[in-house]
């Protein structure tokens, strides 16, 4: 996939992601991931997973 990177997980995605856990009732991977995302600044996040789709500041995208 083009302009795909893999980022390290480190305490402050994990700090985040528990944010997140205890914000949108989510699970903790949709959590990590969602965590990595705003911490790299990403405003987008490719899944089919309808989890982020009311994470405010994250958009949701699938192909169609």
């Amino acid at each position: 996939m083009p302009n795909m990177r893999f980022l390290d997980v480190n305490d402050a995605v994990i700090w985040k992601a528990l944010e997140i856990i205890s914000e949108y009732k989510v699970l903790p991977r949709d959590a990590i991931h969602a965590a990595t995302a705003f911490i790299a600044g990403a405003e987008v996040v490719f899944s089919e997973d309808r989890d982020f789709d009311g994470m405010k500041g994250l958009k949701r995208k699938w192909k169609k």
